[in-house]
């Protein structure tokens, strides 16, 4: 199915761009979330007349993601937890606890944009948080137990 991205989607273009995807992913994901619309000839000739305030959106949304790129690199988490003697965790640290502690420091970021594997041990670890197409911030988190 043809679509039109009506917003920048990670893994699969920016705002304006005309995709071919599967019926399924269309039509349980994409458009329900109004993320697309589908591509008719009416509408791709539509799309070339604003493709100017189309490209302005994408550029907006880069300089935003760069922006707050250089904000969260500037932030130091660090994280207590509960270990035991030879700085190991009980449980471990996913990008869900990060999400809710950068929500907590002002930055709402998804959870699915932490590119991260479980912290199971004490230390210091890095996070890399994919905000655009081309732009990743990584972020120290130092783990502490309690």
């Amino acid at each position: 199915m043809k679509v039109i991205l009506l917003d920048n989607v990670i893994g699969l273009g920016r705002a304006g761009d005309i995709k071919s995807v599967r019926d399924v992913f269309a039509r349980n994901f994409l458009i329900p979330k109004k993320l697309v619309e589908v591509a008719t000839k009416g509408k791709e000739k539509h799309l070339q007349r604003i493709a100017s305030a189309l490209s302005e959106k994408a550029k907006q949304y880069y300089e935003q993601a760069v922006s707050l790129k250089d904000k969260i690199e500037q932030e130091e988490i660090e994280i207590h937890a509960k270990a035991g003697e030879e700085g190991k965790l009980f449980g471990s640290i996913t990008s869900s606890d990060l999400s809710k502690l950068f929500l907590d420091k002002g930055f709402d970021i998804d959870k699915k944009k932490i590119l991260l594997d479980h912290i199971k041990v004490v230390g210091e670890h890095m996070a890399r948080i994919k905000l655009d197409e081309g732009v990743i911030a990584t972020v120290k988190i130092k783990v502490l137990a309690e």
